[in-house]
């Protein structure tokens, strides 16, 4: 398996042969395009299918999930995410070597995701606790509440064990803070993720149980 993922795909190849291309940066797009057309897009996907059966297999839920209070703000490090793939381009030399480091990172991703695709398809559970956002975070005016409806009218509560959101921006977290070359860039880099995992919980979009095992 690991030589699998190590082993660039045949997938690339059209990116490779244009990979000097707008200064170099067409390859690292290119990736960064196609990685997230099959985790993110498959995402939507399946959390449609998985809405559509409404079948909970189990409740990872404890006592603790309901403990722990919605945080407005923490939507701001929530949707960081969707960054995570650009810096992982930024800080990536435009060489073979950088490509091919990219390469590595992308298809890691994409054989981590397909392991918690099965487990979203195969034991479902609905994240119950998005109906505990209070109201005003969702009906008010601003910012937060905007992108509270926003997500949760993309993001439908089906997947939920093992959190891919935690899993995804760690191993991301861990490639851009290896390529950066500073310290301060790499702390800055972990304080971030570390507000990213918080932000699971205290927006309600995930159990505490799933950003573990995530």
């Amino acid at each position: 398996m690991a030589r699998r993922v190590t082993r660039p795909w045949s997938l690339w190849r059209p990116l490779w042969h244009r990979s000097e291309r707008l200064g170099g940066w067409l390859f690292h797009l290119g990736a960064l395009a196609v990685m997230h057309l099959v985790t993110g897009g498959g995402y939507l996907v399946l959390l449609r299918i998985s809405d559509a059966r409404g079948v909970t297999v189990w409740d990872p839920g404890m006592a603790l999930d309901r403990a722990i209070p919605t945080v407005g703000w923490t939507i701001f490090p929530y949707v960081s995410y969707y960054g995570y793939g650009v810096l992982s381009v930024l800080v990536t030399p435009r060489t073979a070597v950088g490509r091919h480091r990219l390469i590595v990172l992308y298809q890691g991703l994409i054989a981590m995701t397909l392991v918690v695709f099965s487990f979203f398809l195969l034991m479902p559970s609905e994240i119950y606790l998005v109906r505990d956002v209070p109201a005003e975070l969702l009906t008010g005016q601003g910012v937060v509440p905007a992108m509270f409806r926003w997500l949760q009218g993309v993001d439908r509560p089906w997947n939920a064990w093992p959190s891919h959101h935690a899993c995804i921006s760690l191993v991301t977290a861990f490639y851009v803070a290896r390529t950066s070359r500073t310290a301060v860039a790499r702390l800055a880099m972990w304080v971030a993720w570390a507000l990213l995992a918080l932000s699971i919980v205290t927006t309600k979009q995930h159990f505490v149980f799933d950003l573990v095992t995530g």
